[in-house]
């Protein structure tokens, strides 16, 4: 008996996917690899600035918040996982603010389970061309590798990113409702 043209089409797509070694032929290196987890902490995501201690609004000197962080993965060989990604940061100029220009850190962090195994800061700078109060900026690339086996993929580990805040800001942002 036939089989209806679908079903034909069909078979011959999970042959032709066979063939590339798509069900486990022991070709897994040629598959994109699964990537870790990437977490914005929801605590430092944001922050503002103030002039002095009174948080009024004439008093903020610049507002930051991160807006995007896109990341790619590739195999970088048959038992490392490449991740990179970059940090895109909107900072909005405030009415105390006497410069042009503003500057945030930034922290990455990557835990394998709950252990820390890398942790580095980084930072943005924005100038503001006169009449601009708001730019996107983006930071450098960052590369990171993670060793991965069969046992542990590269989803076992997770990257956190984070403002680099001080305490009082982290407080600050623990107090007032989400953004």
């Amino acid at each position: 008996m036939p089989l209806p043209a679908r079903s034909t089409a069909l078979l011959a797509a999970l042959v032709g996917l066979a063939g590339c070694g798509f069900f486990g032929s022991g070709s897994d290196d040629k598959l994109p690899p699964i990537c870790p987890s990437l977490r914005l902490l929801p605590d430092a995501a944001d922050v503002t600035r103030y002039r002095s201690s009174a948080h009024d609004l004439t008093e903020i000197v610049a507002d930051a918040r991160i807006s995007a962080v896109p990341a790619q993965c590739a195999r970088d060989s048959t038992n490392v996982v490449k991740t990179t990604l970059q940090v895109r940061v909107s900072i909005t100029r405030g009415p105390a603010a006497t410069t042009r220009q503003a500057a945030f850190g930034y922290v990455v962090t990557v835990l394998d389970g709950e252990q820390i195994v890398d942790q580095q800061d980084y930072s943005v700078q924005a100038t503001f061309p006169s009449n601009v109060d708001r730019l996107d900026v983006t930071g450098d690339q960052i590369r990171l590798l993670f060793p991965v086996s069969a046992q542990k993929p590269a989803s076992a580990y997770k990257i956190y990113v984070a403002l680099r805040l001080t305490p009082e800001e982290l407080e600050d942002n623990r107090r007032r409702s989400p953004r």
